[in-house]
C-alpha cells in the first residue's frame, strides 16, 4: 500500500524534464507524473513510459492561458488536451494537475 504519493510535474515540456522524471522515478522517488500534451517531447515521454515504464502512473497536465477566463474557452481548451492525451496513450489519465501557464491561447 503506498502512503505518500510524489509526483513528477511538467512530463513531456522537454527531453531533460522527461530524463529527470524516469530517473527519480528508476530511484524510486517518483510514484506518478503529469503529462503536458502539448510538450515538444510528450511522444517520446508516452513510448519511454510504454517500454520502459509501465508501473508510472500518468496523469494529465492541462494548461490554460492568461485571464479573462470563459467557461466555454477553458471547457474546449480542456477537451481539446483530454483528447490529445487520448490520441497519444490510449487510455484515460489516472489524474489531473492543472496549471495557468500565461501567453497559452
Amino acid at each position: 500500500m503506498r502512503h505518500l504519493i510524489i509526483n513528477g510535474d511538467d512530463l513531456g515540456l522537454c527531453e531533460g524534464i522527461n530524463r529527470a522524471i524516469f530517473d527519480l522515478h528508476e530511484l524510486g522517488m517518483i510514484t506518478s507524473t503529469s503529462l503536458m500534451v502539448e510538450g515538444v517531447a510528450s511522444a517520446d515521454a508516452v513510448h519511454t513510459i510504454a517500454d520502459k515504464y509501465p508501473d508510472l502512473s500518468l496523469g494529465i497536465h492541462l494548461r490554460f492561458g492568461d485571464p479573462p477566463f470563459r467557461i466555454n474557452k477553458l471547457v474546449e481548451q480542456m477537451r481539446q488536451q483530454w483528447k490529445m492525451f487520448h490520441q497519444l496513450v490510449g487510455k484515460s489519465p489516472t489524474h489531473v494537475d492543472i496549471h495557468r501557464y500565461p501567453g497559452i491561447a
